[in-house]
């Protein structure tokens, strides 16, 4: 019977011992960066804080961009750099609408049954209001001094000094500049194919182009030409 007890003490340390060495060969193999926990950056959170601090940086003028998606069309002025190219871009403002609201005047009397007689001449009125129209498709170009868009049948040149406000989109931006009675939409950014490297402490994400980043980046050239305009 003690012969049996000791035996089953060894088969016991001997399973052990064979468990540990298993362990350290798995633990061996496993690759040095999927023991470490992962790294900050690679987290949700790290990635919402670096492009909170990214895109402040560019509304202030902090980071150039510069994002060619084909050429431009149009003749760069002195000391005039290109910033943003972007093709396939529409044109769009508000246009008046007509339609005429109109109806019979005066008492109506029933003559028989389901025939009635309305008393009184047909009025007709206009009416007007606004809608958003496509006006033209073309290339639109960012230059550190102006915004430029190139279609076939319009062409808008606004001097970033000109503009008054600026509302972003997901596709894109809707300008309002002095001497313009109309805001001018410019929009068709095709997130699937306008991507930017947004750098920040040696952390690298590819994000798509927004109507926001473009929002951003004008102001942040209108901010860095008031200062070197003292």
């Amino acid at each position: 019977m003690a012969a049996d007890l000791i035996g089953g003490v060894i088969l016991t340390i001997v399973g052990l011992i064979a468990g540990i060495v298993l362990l350290v060969r798995h633990f061996k193999g496993v690759p040095e960066r999927e023991m470490r926990e992962e790294p900050l950056s690679e987290t949700a959170g790290q990635h919402d804080t670096d492009m909170e601090e990214w895109l402040t940086a560019l509304k202030e003028g902090s980071i150039p961009i510069k994002m060619l998606g084909g050429s431009s069309p149009i003749i760069l002025k002195q000391k005039e750099e290109l910033q943003v190219v972007l093709p396939n871009m529409a044109l769009w403002e508000a246009r008046s609408v007509r339609q005429s609201v109109g109806g019979y005047g005066g008492p109506s009397f029933r003559i028989a049954k389901g025939i009635s007689w309305r008393l009184g001449a047909f009025g007709a009125q206009s009416e007007s209001h606004e809608e958003l129209k496509a006006i033209d498709q073309g290339r639109f170009t960012l230059t550190n001094k102006r915004l430029v868009f190139s279609g076939a049948k319009r062409t808008v040149d606004i001097n970033l000094n000109k503009i008054l406000s600026i509302e972003p989109y997901s596709d894109g931006v809707a300008v309002r500049s002095s001497g313009r009675q109309k805001t001018q939409y410019f929009v068709g950014i095709d997130p699937k194919r306008v991507s930017v490297t947004v750098s920040v402490n040696d952390r690298k994400y590819e994000e798509p182009f927004t109507g926001l980043m473009l929002q951003y980046l004008i102001e942040g050239l209108i901010k860095r030409n008031e200062e070197a305009n003292g």
